[in-house]
């Protein structure tokens, strides 16, 4: 169950998030308008467009902030997970190891 301190703060960010949308949206106007009719003879475009071309963005390109601060984190657990032996190998196909280097410069 969640305090009252925890509620404050899933508010807060609620707030915060809700008066962010506009803004990136409007960012993404200024920038458009700016470039696109100049760039590509493309129309210049109003806040609800690009509220629409951010969320259609966020839809196939990002993930909407869910996912990718893990990712580097799974990668790591994964690298300690390996024996010695598989370190060794992943550095050797990767290009890591000694004999990669020696053999790149020429030596």
């Amino acid at each position: 169950m969640i305090d009252k301190a925890g509620a404050r703060n899933v508010a807060k960010a609620v707030v915060i998030g809700l008066m962010l949308i506009p803004l990136f949206g409007l960012v993404i106007m200024w920038l458009w308008n700016w470039l696109m009719p100049e760039l590509f003879g493309l129309a210049e475009i109003g806040l609800l467009q690009a509220l629409g071309l951010f969320i259609l963005s966020r839809a196939l390109f990002g993930s909407f902030g869910s996912g990718h601060r893990d990712r580097g984190n799974r990668q790591q657990r994964r690298r300690q997970a390996l024996s010695a032996a598989e370190r060794e190998e992943l550095a050797r196909r990767v290009g890591l190891s000694d004999d990669a280097d020696s053999s790149a410069s020429g030596g």
